[in-house]
């Protein structure tokens, strides 16, 4: 296992990941191994959609409810890169 922090500034700069391995055994052999992995870089968002439930049971604020301190407003917010 590794991990190496890489300023990210380079993985802007580059598409692909290259790392070189050198490791030693106990008798003082060395052999370097290599991998690499492609990566892809997202700049721009995906929008979702955005659905407000049903307010005050009926969409309507009626004056008992206008007294009160706060309504809730519920709903959901799927798809896209929400």
């Amino acid at each position: 296992t590794y991990s190496v922090d890489v300023a990210t500034s380079d993985l802007l700069a580059d598409n692909s990941v290259e790392v070189d391995v050198v490791s030693t055994d106990a008798a003082g052999n060395s052999v370097t191994s290599e991998g690499s992995r492609d990566i892809s870089v997202d700049l721009e968002a995906e929008s979702g959609t955005v659905t407000v439930n049903t307010i005050a049971g009926d969409d309507v604020i009626n004056a008992s409810e206008s007294g009160a301190e706060t309504i809730a407003v519920s709903g959901t917010a799927t798809g896209g890169d929400i």
